[in-house]
């Protein structure tokens, strides 16, 4: 893959089985490299876990590497868990408000229409996880 049209981040190999690599990738909040850090205490860390399909002789438990995914991937990702998300409430609550449904139930029912969204996404994950592949690099 072209580094140029990749988004890139460091992280560690936890587990090799099968040819399936558990890369852990430790997200560090914008303010980590502020240097008022230390005193206002608003710096996070998250651990986030994907799994890679690489060559187990390639790679080994422990080793430091790069991830990489196609940026235009990223933009997708966005799209199916932030942008689509919102228009179905957005849009729920306009039609179902507009119609003369009491607000209470026209939220109550745009809720329902997000979750029924999140429950089709995940009987679509075999298919969303082929689209999303993710690239192990070694780092130098």
């Amino acid at each position: 893959m072209d580094s140029t049209t990749c988004v890139e981040q460091k992280g560690i190999i936890e587990e090799i089985n099968k040819g399936i690599a558990t890369v852990n990738i430790t997200s560090f909040s914008a303010c980590a490299s502020c240097q008022s850090k230390g005193a206002c205490g608003m710096t996070e860390t998250s651990e986030k876990y994907i799994e890679v399909a690489i060559n187990p002789d390639d790679f080994k438990t422990g080793e430091l590497v790069k991830v990489l995914m196609k940026q235009s991937l990223g933009l997708r990702a966005t799209l199916l868990a932030y942008v689509l998300p919102f228009m179905i409430v957005l849009l729920a609550l306009m039609v179902l408000t507009s119609l003369g449904m009491p607000e209470v139930f026209a939220g109550l029912l745009s809720l329902v229409m997000l979750s029924v969204y999140f429950v089709l996404l995940h009987f679509f994950k075999d298919k969303l996880q082929k689209t999303f592949q993710f690239t192990l690099n070694k780092v130098n």
